[in-house]
């Protein structure tokens, strides 16, 4: 009777343990799928604000540029290129002011007329981009703006550093055509302006491209 007991016991006990660790099984894959779930929407989130605060800093560079090409002194500018339009506004610290590291005026038969650049962090003149010049000709929608309210936003990469470049047809002040031709400013997605844009959303980040990985 006491072995009989004593078996009982035993295949109790270890039918108990199975189901303990059957539970603690399905338990710890529940939570490990919650935690993965949880990961990949904290993931989601994180690149959504990224994604967020690029397209707000494209939107800000728009808006520069839309306030300098819907400008009076700019349409003049364009036709004539007079000096005092270069003295008064494109100095080296106005581009600082205006945080832009290029600006491109270019007429309606599609020649640039004056392009600028100068690494307004490090406040030191920096060559015109020749892979972004060969972007803009006449035959270039960057250049062709079909309406005077037309804008284009993008980003062009540029030995291995991204432009933030927004292209705005020039017009009058009052926004009349027709149009006189195209004003374009960028800004350099460079290790500095993310961590600015990191700190305004609270998150570190670096970019990385996708295409490296192929080699």
């Amino acid at each position: 009777m006491m072995k009989q007991q004593t078996k009982s016991f035993f295949i109790l006990t270890a039918l108990l343990a199975a189901g303990i660790l059957l539970i603690y099984s399905a338990s710890h894959l529940l939570l490990l799928r919650g935690f993965i779930a949880i990961e990949d929407k904290e993931i989601k989130q994180n690149v959504k604000r990224i994604q967020e605060a690029l397209t707000d800093d494209l939107h800000k560079l728009d808006l520069l540029t839309f306030d300098w090409a819907v400008w009076d002194d700019t349409s003049k500018f364009i036709q004539d290129q007079n000096e005092d339009y270069i003295k008064a506004n494109l100095y080296d610290e106005s581009l600082v002011r205006i945080k832009v590291d290029l600006i491109v005026y270019i007429n309606p038969s599609g020649k640039i007329v004056y392009k600028k650049a100068y690494d307004f962090r490090n406040h030191k003149p920096q060559p015109f981009p020749d892979d972004f010049a060969k972007h803009l000709t006449p035959q270039s929608t960057l250049v062709n703006h079909p309406d005077v309210n037309h804008s284009i936003l993008s980003i062009v990469l540029l030995n291995d550093v991204p432009l933030l470049f927004s292209s705005r047809p020039i017009v009058t002040s009052d926004q009349k055509g027709p149009i006189r031709g195209t004003l374009i400013a960028g800004r350099y997605l460079n290790a500095a302006e993310i961590n600015q844009l990191a700190e305004i959303i609270h998150l570190p980040f670096t970019l990385h491209r996708l295409d490296k990985d192929k080699d």
